[in-house]
C-alpha cells in the first residue's frame, strides 16, 4: 500500500525519541545527565544474549525482545518507582497497539508479539530478556557510583532481586562489588575505564553512549525492509556498533546537541 513506507519511517521517527529520553529515576539519587532509554536498551539487549548462550536459549530471540522492551516510553516517557503512586502503571501492550496500529501487517505482528512474549514471561528467552534489564540497571548503578554518586545502594539492592536464571544471579552476586577489578580484565576505551568523578562529563564516560546511535530505528528498517531473519539480523546490528564503538572518537554528550 502507498502509506506503508510514510508508516514505518514515521514509527522509526518515533523510536528516536528514545534516544533522548533519559532514565529519569537516577536524577533523584544526583546524576545530573543520565543514560537514555536508548542506551540503556542496548546494553539490555547485549546481555540478553549472553545470558541466553549459557542458558541454553536463543540469544537472537532473547536479544530481540530486549530491544523492543522499553519501546513504550516513547508515549509515556521513562516513569521512576516515586509517580506509582499517583499514576497507574500504563500497559505495554496496550501501547504498542497503538504505535504499530498503522505498521504493513508483517511489521506490526512482529513487535506486537515481541512485546507480548516479553511481558508473558514464559519463555526462557523472555526471562532472559528480563533479567538482563535488571542486570543493565546494576551495572549502571555501579558505574555511577564509582564516578561519585552515592545513594545507589537501593538500586543495586532492587536489581539483584527476582532474578530468573542463575546465570543472571551469579553476574549479579561479582558485578555489584568487583567493577574495577573485573573492568581489568578486558580492554575498555580511557572514557570508560577511567571516568572523572563528577559533572555531565563523568555520566557521559559511557561506552554505552559511543554505540547506541538510533539502535531502535534502524533496526526497525532492517526488519521492515531488508527482507532479513529479523532476530539474526537485529543480533547482528546490535555487535556490528560494539565494533564501531573502539574506532569511532569519543564525544561527550555536553558537547552534542541535545535536540
Amino acid at each position: 500500500m502507498p502509506d506503508e513506507p510514510a508508516a514505518l519511517a514515521a514509527f522509526g521517527y518515533e523510536l528516536g525519541l528514545l534516544k533522548r529520553i533519559r532514565r529519569a529515576g537516577w536524577w533523584h539519587v544526583g546524576v545530573r545527565d543520565p543514560e537514555s532509554v536508548a542506551e540503556h536498551s542496548l546494553r539490555t539487549a547485549q546481555i540478553a544474549a549472553l545470558l541466553a548462550a549459557e542458558e541454553g536459549a536463543s540469544p537472537e530471540r532473547a536479544a530481540f525482545l530486549a530491544l523492543w522492551h522499553d519501546t513504550q516510553e516513547t508515549r509515556t516517557g521513562d516513569i521512576p518507582h516515586t509517580a506509582a503512586k499517583y499514576l497507574g502503571k500504563p500497559n505495554p501492550r496496550e501501547i504498542t497497539a497503538d504505535q504499530t496500529a498503522a505498521l504493513p501487517t508483517g511489521s506490526r505482528e512482529l513487535v506486537r508479539a515481541a512485546v507480548d512474549e516479553y511481558e508473558a514471561r514464559e519463555t526462557l528467552e523472555a526471562r532472559c530478556a528480563k533479567d538482563a534489564d535488571k542486570l543493565e540497571m546494576l551495572l549502571q548503578a555501579v558505574e555511577y557510583r564509582e564516578t561519585g554518586v552515592e545513594r545507589v545502594a537501593g538500586w543495586i539492592d532492587s536489581a539483584r532481586k527476582g532474578l530468573a536464571t542463575e546465570t543472571a544471579r551469579r553476574i549479579a552476586e561479582v558485578a555489584g562489588t568487583r567493577r574495577r577489578s573485573l573492568a581489568g580484565t578486558v580492554e575498555l576505551p580511557p572514557s570508560v575505564s577511567k571516568p572523572r568523578a563528577g559533572g555531565p562529563a563523568a555520566a557521559s564516560c559511557r561506552r554505552a553512549a559511543q554505540c547506541s546511535n538510533a539502535v531502535q530505528p534502524t533496526t526497525a528498517r532492517h526488519v521492515a525492509f531488508a527482507g532479513l531473519e529479523v532476530e539474526r539480523a537485529a543480533a547482528a546490528f546490535v555487535w556490528e556498533r560494539i565494533g564501531a564503538s573502539r574506532s569511532r572518537p569519543f564525544v561527550p554528550r555536553s558537547s552534542r546537541s541535545r535536540w
